[in-house]
């Protein structure tokens, strides 16, 4: 009963809270680095700031989102879907009923992990979405949510907890919430963090301000890929939508068609597990 109540206390919060952000940030709009003309070492610290930024709003958002709104969505779906669901094994092997120590940990590591790699694909492609943070977060949650949403089991039809978890429609309508969420705030606290994130330097605030890239930069895969991202932004600076080129229209454009593609591909599993 303990344990219950602390989940669905924290996971209301959380899922309040970045619904509240989201809704108070309707009119933010992203900000390019505007540094383009500056020298070389101008604008790898402006694609550091950036990226940094970047990454800790994914952090958080996927933390709160995933991490605890997920668990909040087992347990609720959990008590919905009647005794016969309980003690029962889910995809993830995690018996239904049962609220673990190590199963809350696990769930707030791997939502901090799916934001992170999100703010990163973010970071890539921010300059063609929308200049509206919100509406560029409903783009980034259609991509998302067609590459990961049915390869991770969250909405794949032929998953076994479908069938023993329920109501579908309410397990699937909650599932589709949290990605929309996940796009939408991790796109709101980027562009509202990348304005107020302190510069590298040596300092106790610029030193700080680089701690998100440590983790990855550390990790195998991350050593590589974050020295790639920065010295790309550094050659080829954010540039504002009024000086942008027939290539990156071409860009956008793909952008919103795949998703698009994301979307339909997600609300069709969702049609598909409910019916």
């Amino acid at each position: 009963m303990i344990a219950n109540l602390v989940i669905g206390v924290l996971g209301v919060a959380a899922l309040g809270l970045c619904a509240t952000m989201v809704a108070r940030h309707l009119t933010l709009e992203w900000t390019p680095s505007g540094v383009s003309g500056e020298p070389r070492q101008t604008r790898m610290a402006d694609a550091a700031q950036r990226l940094s930024a970047t990454l800790a709003a994914g952090f958080v958002a996927g933390a709160l989102v995933v991490g605890v709104g997920g668990r909040f969505f087992m347990r609720v779906v959990g008590a919905t879907s009647g005794d016969s669901a309980q003690g029962r094994l889910t995809e993830a092997s995690e018996v239904v009923g049962r609220v673990t120590i190590g199963g809350s940990v696990f769930f707030f590591f791997f939502g901090a992990v799916i934001g992170v790699l999100g703010a990163a694909g973010l970071y890539l492609f921010r300059a063609w979405l929308p200049l509206k943070s919100v509406t560029a977060g409903v783009l980034g949650a259609g991509v998302g949510a067609g590459l990961l949403a049915r390869p991770t089991d969250l909405l794949a039809p032929e998953s076994i907890d479908f069938e023993i978890l329920g109501p579908r429609w309410f397990a699937v309508g909650f599932a589709v919430v949290l990605i929309l969420l996940l796009g939408t705030t991790t796109c709101v606290l980027a562009d509202r963090w990348v304005q107020r994130w302190p510069k590298p330097a040596l300092s106790i605030r610029g030193v700080c301000g680089l701690l998100p890239l440590l983790p990855l930069i550390l990790s195998g895969p991350g050593g590589v890929i974050i020295p790639v991202l920065l010295a790309g932004r550094t050659v080829w600076p954010e540039r504002r939508q009024v000086d942008s080129t027939p290539k990156d229209r071409v860009i956008a454009a793909v952008l919103i068609v795949v998703a698009a593609a994301g979307w339909m591909w997600t609300l069709a599993a969702g049609v598909e597990i409910v019916f």
